[in-house]
């Protein structure tokens, strides 16, 4: 187990959780890439990678069962699944810049993951099934869903 704050191989400073239990602003940010901004546990993509491959297969399948023809935001910052291209750019005093965009620095480079509605991005669910991630049957559970957005499936890890 890491201890907090440990230096690895490359002199990266990693940051871990005591105990290694999973908070609820570090799940709620791999499972949505919301509040990062207050989260400065995942600003750095190797930290996101790290998170993501040791929580996955417990929040994926519960992720998918909860919310049909989506993914997590982790899966899409790590390169699991393609980025949804921006087809409309935000006007910078758009207040979604800073609700559904998280910048992810990269080294040099970074970049910013963002979840935004149609016609800034294509549906989410159309996106994964043309990429061939989702099946036709999980498009129709998501259109059956409704497409709903709400924690009410979801059980968050904390506390169990």
């Amino acid at each position: 187990m890491l201890r907090m704050n440990e230096v690895d191989a490359d002199g990266d400073t990693l940051t871990c959780f005591p105990g290694g239990e999973l908070p609820y602003a570090v799940e709620h940010a791999l499972l949505f890439g919301l509040g990062s901004a207050d989260n400065v546990v995942l600003r750095e993509l190797c930290v996101w990678q790290r998170e993501w491959s040791q929580y996955r297969d417990v929040l994926l399948p519960k992720f998918i069962a909860a919310f049909p023809g989506k993914r997590p935001a982790a899966g899409y910052i790590c390169g699991e699944w393609p980025l949804r291209p921006i087809e409309i750019e935000l006007p910078l005093s758009s207040p979604l810049r800073q609700s559904r965009c998280v910048y992810v620095n990269a080294g040099r480079e970074g970049f910013t993951y963002a979840d935004l509605p149609e016609p800034y991005q294509l549906d989410e669910a159309r996106h994964l099934y043309a990429e061939g991630v989702i099946d036709a049957e999980e498009l129709r559970r998501y259109r059956g869903y409704g497409r709903a957005y709400g924690l009410r499936e979801y059980r968050f890890e904390v506390g169990r």
